[in-house]
């Protein structure tokens, strides 16, 4: 990845999830196993290097107190104002590797994908108009 714009983005993220992990006194290597990967893992991304999607839903997946917006764009609270109503929703339980996740709201869950899905799709469409414009002058 060449864009600035887009590896600064990646640097924040991690220097919020390092701030979320050293708020909470959870490990690297505990964050890792819990999201179904390594404790490297997660290093990439506190680091600022890439990783897949797959990886930072997982993060969020088991970390369900850690607001998305605030994870990945810097915007809100660390930890979510409200959660779900546990005697009204219908809920799941991740298993696997992230048996250690708390139950969570399908449809919390399902929103929070969509949300994350449409601003990783504006990013992407401002590294392709950055890369455009770039390639243009």
């Amino acid at each position: 990845m060449t864009d600035p714009k887009a590896r600064e983005q990646l640097k924040a993220i991690g220097k919020r999830l390092r701030v979320y992990l050293k708020t909470k006194k959870v490990g690297i290597n505990e964050l890792g196993r819990k999201a179904g990967t390594s404790g490297g893992q997660i290093s990439f991304i506190l680091q600022g290097r890439t990783y897949g999607i797959e990886k930072l839903l997982n993060i969020l997946a088991c970390c369900s107190e850690l607001d998305s917006d605030w994870l990945l764009f810097g915007e809100g609270q660390m930890i979510k104002e409200k959660t779900y109503n546990e005697d009204k929703s219908p809920k799941i339980l991740v298993e696997g590797p992230q048996k250690y996740a708390k139950t969570r709201n399908i449809d919390s869950l399902r929103n929070e994908l969509a949300l994350i899905q449409k601003k990783h799709i504006d990013l992407l469409d401002d590294y392709s108009n950055l890369l455009k414009n770039l390639t243009e002058q």
